[in-house]
């Protein structure tokens, strides 16, 4: 059965042209591949905080889920693959955070983040990923100049491997993002497109304080326009931890690029040398012109917004 659990006492719900909304302030599909869920639009409603829960096989699959505007907006994926291919709008929720308990279970999932710009303060925009490949292949879209506000976390805890492998993450537009991880390949192969003109010098940080973390960026593409004056190490990382060896461009188009590695004697990312060395003469460890018109993108995403 479909579960609809709630706190207040009034329930109502009406279900029609795949679009289902409820009351309350907990959606929970609990069946396998479930009707009332997979495949619908999950609204919810306005004037109070959301949670929704997904606890089944492929119960959310590429559901639709609308966050309410003014309140904070919880998702938890708790079974495998129960999210899969599933689109998260926060809307101009004050907080958007999803949890990935389930393996796969965010995966190819595509997450806006609120865009709330009267909300004095940062906005949270929150992944936390638990289980293996949590969130593999998944976008998380932060843009716009409306996000200018919004706070990215990305999280792969404790048996979370390959907790973002092939991640598509475009935060041109918000204030500040966060990589943080303590499992092995958890930003493997990603794409992430740093802030453009956020209000701090080093606006896109990793944050890896285990040896468990290992090759957490191998074969990652970071774009950041100022470069290693933009993208860094926020927090302790230990001297032997390999965070594997990625791609950084950086210039006014995306122009200049280095293979880019955490570096123990220096304490921070470097790009090197063909040899292997740090190249601390690199355009991308200098620092590059800013822009507010990149051209140059990786893959077949739509045109990037910047804010300006």
């Amino acid at each position: 059965m479909f579960l609809v659990s709630f706190v207040s006492f009034f329930v109502w719900h009406s279900q029609f042209c795949g679009v289902y909304e409820v009351s309350s302030n907990t959606i929970t599909c609990d069946l396998p591949s479930d009707p009332a869920c997979n495949g619908q639009e999950l609204t919810c409603d306005p004037g109070e905080e959301c949670i929704v829960e997904c606890t089944a096989n492929l119960a959310c699959q590429n559901s639709v889920i609308n966050c309410a505007d003014d309140y904070p907006c919880s998702i938890f994926f708790e079974a495998d693959q129960t999210g899969l291919f599933a689109e998260i709008n926060g809307n101009s929720a004050t907080a958007l955070t999803l949890e990935t308990n389930g393996a796969s279970s965010g995966a190819s999932a595509t997450i806006n983040c609120p865009a709330n710009p009267g909300l004095p303060g940062l906005i949270t925009c929150k992944i936390s990923v638990n289980a293996n490949d949590g969130c593999d292949a998944c976008r998380v879209r932060a843009e716009t100049d409306d996000h200018h506000n919004v706070y990215v976390f990305l999280s792969a805890n404790m048996n979370a491997d390959r907790a973002m492998v092939e991640a598509f993450v475009n935060a041109v537009g918000a204030d500040s993002v966060r990589l943080y991880s303590v499992a092995p390949d958890a930003f493997k192969s990603a794409l992430v497109f740093c802030p453009v003109d956020g209000p701090v010098t080093k606006q896109c940080v990793i944050d890896m304080p285990s040896t468990d973390a290992t090759e957490s960026l191998l074969f990652a593409s970071v774009y950041a326009v100022q470069g290693l004056n933009d993208f860094g190490v926020d927090g302790f990382i230990p001297n032997e931890l390999d965070t594997g060896i990625f791609t950084l461009l950086c210039g006014e188009e995306y122009d200049e690029s280095c293979q880019a590695t955490y570096d123990a004697m220096i304490g921070d990312i470097v790009c090197l040398t063909e040899g292997g060395d740090p190249d601390l003469n690199h355009p991308c460890s200098a620092g590059a012109s800013a822009t507010e018109s990149p051209s140059e993108e990786p893959t077949e995403e739509p045109q990037l917004m910047v804010r300006h």
